[in-house]
């Protein structure tokens, strides 16, 4: 082992004595920055909550999140109260105010707003709508009560996204801001039926065909029943096609009986490309020869025999559409399609002679 030369023995046995001293070290340890332990997954907490921008729909990671933090965070504010709520907004700043919002914890959102001579709208904005957004309608009340800044029409629409019928009623009652379209848009997606009515009858902002669009894709089927049958924007023809393409039978059998915006030979593909069999034979049944035709030129169009396959055995193609097949099939010069479609209809001619 190399010994240390003079100079850095002497500096390793000053420091030491120092480090080992019981009268100089506490003198030292007193002009230390820094937090008691207990703060430590709290700040950790409110640091990772910084650092993903503002999302207005929750999802699972989410929500195990908030519930996670609000468990946590009660039992520190239980043991160490507010004088630990100072200190860790000296120590995060702004960013606990946006953390006892996401959490709903009044007592603590009430102390440092209390206590803040200057608050930056942008962060309330966060505030508001992070109340919003998990539901903390005790929050919505209190900022209204105290008329903090910061609420905006995106409010009421985190609030209907995710599902607060309360909140949305607080807010349309109360608040002035209103909401934009994005309310019964999120809501519709969500299928969140009950702000979806009351959004209809009480505002008056209305949807775009992205809600029953999605809504379709979703398999809420009764709120696409309900925007059909009270709403005029109607959806756009994917809400049909992802409709079928996800295997969504019962959403597929009302947009075919009673919208128009769809093109039952681009969705009868997407259910047969899924393997949605009962799609396939619904459509079989439903969709008319003129459609099967489409669909059928469009399945050999693409080369692919297991959707050639799935049309003729599961949407009872008749032997009409399967000769164009057959047609179409050698001018494109697909040997399998075309070993297949003839082997039917040769199949066909022996059991009706």
């Amino acid at each position: 082992m190399k010994k240390l030369n003079t100079s850095k023995q002497v500096l390793a046995n000053a420091a030491t004595a120092v480090l080992t001293n019981p009268a100089l070290w506490p003198c030292l340890a007193a002009f230390q920055c820094g937090l008691p332990r207990h703060f430590y997954p709290i700040v950790h907490a409110i640091r990772q909550l910084g650092r993903h921008q503002y999302v207005p729909h929750r999802f699972a990671a989410a929500e195990h999140f908030q519930t996670h933090s609000s468990c946590a965070y009660s039992t520190w504010f239980a043991l160490y109260g507010l004088a630990a709520v100072a200190r860790l907004h000296a120590e995060c700043g702004d960013a606990t105010i946006v953390f006892a919002a996401f959490i709903g914890h009044l007592p603590s959102l009430d102390y440092i707003l209390s206590s803040c001579l200057e608050l930056p709208n942008a962060m309330m904005e966060l505030v508001w709508n992070y109340a919003a957004r998990n539901g903390h309608l005790h929050l919505i009340e209190y900022l209204h009560q105290h008329r903090f800044q910061g609420c905006s029409a995106h409010v009421m629409d985190t609030a209907a996204a995710n599902g607060h019928l309360d909140t949305v009623m607080f807010l349309h009652e109360f608040r002035g801001e209103g909401c934009t379209k994005d309310a019964m848009d999120a809501a519709s997606l969500q299928g969140f039926l009950d702000i979806v009515q009351f959004l209809h009858l009480h505002r008056h902002e209305g949807c775009t065909k992205v809600a029953m669009t999605w809504a379709a894709r979703l398999d809420k089927l009764q709120v696409v029943r309900f925007l059909s049958e009270n709403r005029t924007e109607g959806c756009t023809k994917k809400a049909l096609d992802w409709a079928a393409k996800r295997g969504h039978l019962s959403v597929v059998q009302y947009l075919h009986a009673n919208r128009h915006e769809g093109c039952p030979d681009s969705a009868i593909l997407e259910a047969a490309k899924e393997g949605h069999v009962d799609i396939v034979q619904y459509f079989g049944l439903h969709a008319g020869d003129a459609w099967l035709r489409r669909a059928m030129q469009r399945a050999v169009g693409s080369g692919q025999l297991s959707l050639v396959q799935m049309l003729v055995e599961q949407a009872c193609c008749n032997v009409g559409i399967v000769h164009m097949g057959l047609n179409a099939a050698v001018d494109h010069g697909y040997q399998e399609i075309v070993h297949y479609l003839a082997l039917w209809l040769s199949q066909v001619d022996g059991m009706t002679m």
